[in-house]
């Protein structure tokens, strides 16, 4: 169990907690994960007050606990403190302020999408925090940047004077950059 100050308001029993989740779990746009619309909801992120699925709770916890910090809505312990943040923000809410301005063409991941993608998508939301209204944005990813893990697990190919990171198996490319120095042959498509 995580360490308690004095001043910290006490958990919750867990009766009371499993009530409130189902409660919370109920309201329009909690039914499924805020980030892959899966129907698994048994995670929450409080820092964003944003219920996720097990898959997308694995991607939060390798952007590391400066960004986020996700915890089991069945297995953890919660004070009324986030249960009231919880409530009060939601998954429309927290998408509302965090996919404010999301480019046409970036797609969210699905429920299937490999983690590459599911993590890509979590890094340019919350990290670089491309799609909050009013921000300066800068390339999602640069040149610089397109080398390494992504490149191991599927392939960035110019399409269309954009980068779109495909990876074999899933259903549709994302969008993952500006424009691209040199000319692309060839149309917007999903992944092979």
């Amino acid at each position: 169990a995580p360490m308690r100050g004095p001043s910290s308001p006490p958990f919750l029993s867990k009766l009371e907690q499993q009530r409130r989740w189902t409660a919370i779990k109920q309201k329009p746009g909690n039914e499924s994960c805020a980030e892959c619309g899966s129907r698994d909801t048994s995670w929450v992120v409080l820092e964003y007050g944003a219920l996720i699925c097990i898959r997308c709770a694995g991607a939060h916890r390798a952007l590391g606990t400066h960004i986020s910090k996700v915890r089991s809505t069945e297995l953890d312990e919660f004070n009324e403190d986030e249960f009231a943040w919880v409530e009060a923000m939601g998954n429309s809410k927290s998408n509302g302020v965090w996919e404010a301005e999301v480019p046409a063409c970036m797609h969210r991941p699905l429920p299937q999408s490999p983690d590459c993608i599911r993590r890509r998508w979590l890094r340019v939301k919350y990290e670089e925090q491309q799609f909050v209204a009013g921000t300066q944005h800068q390339p999602a990813l640069p040149d610089l940047r397109a080398g390494g893990w992504l490149q191991k697990q599927g392939s960035l190919r110019p399409v269309w004077r954009r980068r779109y990171f495909c990876v074999r198996g899933a259903p549709r490319a994302s969008y993952t950059g500006e424009s691209e120095s040199g000319r692309a042959s060839g149309r917007a498509r999903g992944a092979d």
